[in-house]
């Protein structure tokens, strides 16, 4: 274990022995003597927890956490009450990194004191290419007004693309919601930025976003309608909490709206009766979400039409549409 680490990088890993060993080597050969990794084995069925003691016991600064299987959430959690960084970063054990990863990691964390460092990354394949994960950003701070615009958008939900302090983490105490199956990246991203003041933007493209094509709406539940409803009283907080001029609520309106229109294009998609989908939009409080909202830019206001008119067999035809050409709907 390194001494006084600068920043902790925490990797969740369930069943990832065929990608943890090389994910570790990387971190290690860039050689930084200030930086803690700390895996936690989410209950894994293979030989990831054996991987990662093999490398412990040759490299001081990977210290190894098991759990019974309790969900990537609970493993992020762990992984926090253990990190001794002045910096939180996370990697997920199915992506990548470059190899400047380390070096620059520790030139924003030395170089800006910002509350948070939000970064740019890489998406794709390794087979198909990679492109960037944001287009057009500002480097260096920008106005926090304008970063909860991009939160709100769910731009930038992850939390490896993000560097946090370990101070505010503590002293608010911040952990990812493990009652959520869906949006607790978001959740988590929106309670730490209430206690934000400051926000530094980097161009910086070291993390490869591995994309899985069975993701979350791939195998959409009914339960993401009552997590979105959660997401959706948090992007509320932070509009009161940081209570600006700017008017944020559309933005947050909008991809509610989005979200919503995924998940049933998702459930439907894996055969899940209108009936349920319906009642599930009811009690989980989306429907009553939906009725409130008026101020929606032009596409919101077609999905929400289509969803309040129960039109599930077009909206499923659409997001069908968009993942197999790619349209933006």
């Amino acid at each position: 274990m390194t001494s006084n680490p600068l920043f902790s990088v925490v990797i969740p890993a369930y069943n990832a022995g065929s990608s943890i060993s090389s994910l570790i080597n990387k971190l290690i050969k860039q050689d930084y003597a200030r930086m803690e990794i700390i895996v936690v084995d989410d209950g894994s069925q293979d030989d990831t927890y054996t991987i990662c003691q093999v490398l412990s016991s040759k490299h001081s600064c990977l210290t190894v956490l098991h759990q019974e299987n309790q969900g990537v959430s609970a493993a992020r959690n762990l992984g926090l009450q253990h990190a001794s960084g002045d910096y939180i970063l996370f990697v997920d054990s199915d992506d990548d990194i470059s190899t400047e990863y380390v070096a620059r990691i520790c030139y924003l964390c030395e170089h800006t004191d910002a509350d948070l460092i939000q970064m740019n990354w890489f998406e794709g394949t390794h087979q198909s290419g990679f492109i960037d994960g944001l287009f057009g950003i500002q480097r260096g701070f920008i106005p926090l007004d304008d970063y909860i615009d991009t939160v709100l958008q769910q731009r930038v939900n992850p939390p490896w693309n993000k560097i946090y302090k370990k101070s505010i983490i503590d002293a608010y105490g911040l952990t990812f919601n493990t009652m959520l199956s869906m949006g607790e990246d978001l959740e988590f991203a929106l309670k730490y930025l209430e206690h934000v003041s400051t926000v530094y933007m980097s161009s910086d493209k070291v993390y490869y976003y591995i994309i899985n094509p069975n993701g979350v709406c791939a195998k959409a539940s009914l339960s993401y309608f009552a997590d979105i409803h959660i997401v959706l009283m948090a992007m509320k907080r932070i509009i009161k909490v940081k209570n600006t001029q700017k008017n944020h609520q559309h933005y947050a309106d909008d991809s509610f709206v989005a979200s919503v229109f995924r998940f049933i294009g998702g459930c439907v998609i894996q055969g899940i009766s209108f009936t349920n989908i319906y009642r599930a939009l009811s009690t989980s409080g989306v429907r009553k979400d939906l009725k409130k909202m008026s101020n929606l830019s032009f596409p919101a206001r077609i999905r929400w039409l289509l969803i309040r008119l129960n039109l599930y067999h077009l909206i499923a035809a659409l997001y069908a549409a968009k993942n197999r050409n790619g349209i933006r709907i």
